[in-house]
């Protein structure tokens, strides 16, 4: 298998205006329990993603253990995503000489302009704070990309920003797409392509490109396997179940899973186990037909993100 993607925790230090976690009153904060963790064969797989759609990696507390951890039982590749406006400087220096074991090993930062745009997207977080983390990290041996949202009130920013990025030893940043704008937050002219959203609703779309399929699985905070981030959250799974009550060849698959909703947690059941399951039969077979696969996957990807090494 290809890569896992782990959702730590549900604690984050950011609001964010699009994010999942900013608009759910009923969200239970939480850390992945290590018993979880142990419960996954990291040594199948060439990739280790932590990001979590609800919360940020540099909130979970056994951080360096973890990745410890990962050292000790895997050869994998290990990549941190995080806004990076937490913590100390000199808990990002000890972060960057624990995680560079790998020179692959990498900590992506969202970083989405300078001191008078950044914080406009990504709110509760401090554009000088996480210059300082990203720094630290830097000069430490760690392996630090930037993601950067564009919009109209950061466009004119972006090449001032590789400038200093590269200056203070970025090696590579990704310029991407929001999900969504509003009139606070507006769609840039230097990518006016169609979001995600908006190219999934064109006639002539590109096939379904399913990470899912390639190998890739996401684990949340609560130990329920999904095949990807974009059917991590709960309403994705309760809109899965309604596809397959709509659908009569996929039942026999719904009849099941409802008898047992634990099928898909690695608290009860070892991850094997959960392969097996019957929802994740149903994916396997009916993946085309579910609506968040064809709202999230049926996509250009490069229209979305555009790569530069610096």
């Amino acid at each position: 298998m290809r890569q896992i993607d782990f959702e730590l925790t549900t604690y984050c230090n950011a609001r964010c205006a699009f994010c999942n976690r900013t608009n759910d009153p009923a969200l239970k904060l939480e850390h992945m329990d290590w018993n979880i963790i142990e419960n996954i064969p990291i040594e199948r797989f060439s990739h280790l993603m932590l990001l979590g759609n609800r919360g940020d990696a540099q909130m979970y507390p056994k951080l360096f253990d973890l990745i410890k951890h990962f050292e000790r039982n895997s050869k994998a590749v290990v990549t941190i995503h995080t806004n990076g406006s937490y913590r100390s400087k000199e808990w990002w220096s000890e972060l960057a000489k624990i995680h560079r074991y790998y020179k692959a090993n990498k900590t992506i930062f969202a970083l989405d302009g300078f001191e008078d745009t950044h914080s406009l997207y990504r709110k509760g977080t401090d554009y000088n704070k996480v210059i300082e983390n990203i720094d630290s990290y830097i000069k430490s041996g760690g392996n630090a990309w930037v993601q950067t949202l564009i919009f109209k009130h950061n466009e004119h920013q972006i090449d001032e920003m590789k400038r200093m990025l590269k200056e203070i030893g970025i090696t590579k940043i990704w310029i991407r797409q929001s999900r969504s704008y509003n009139d606070e937050l507006q769609r840039p002219e230097l990518m006016m392509n169609k979001t995600r959203h908006e190219q999934s609703y064109d006639k002539k779309r590109v096939p379904i490109s399913c990470i899912h399929q390639s190998g890739d699985v996401y684990i949340r905070v609560d130990g329920e396997v999904r095949p990807c981030c974009f059917m991590g959250d709960e309403k994705y799974k309760q809109e899965f179940i309604e596809f397959m009550k709509r659908d009569l060849s996929c039942l026999k698959y719904i009849i099941e899973y409802c008898k047992n909703p634990r099928s898909i947690n690695l608290k009860y059941h070892t991850f094997d186990e959960v392969m097996d399951s019957v929802y994740f039969k149903a994916i396997k077979k009916d993946y085309k037909k579910i609506y968040q696969c064809n709202l999230k996957c049926r996509v250009r990807f490069d229209e979305i993100v555009k790569e530069e090494r610096m």
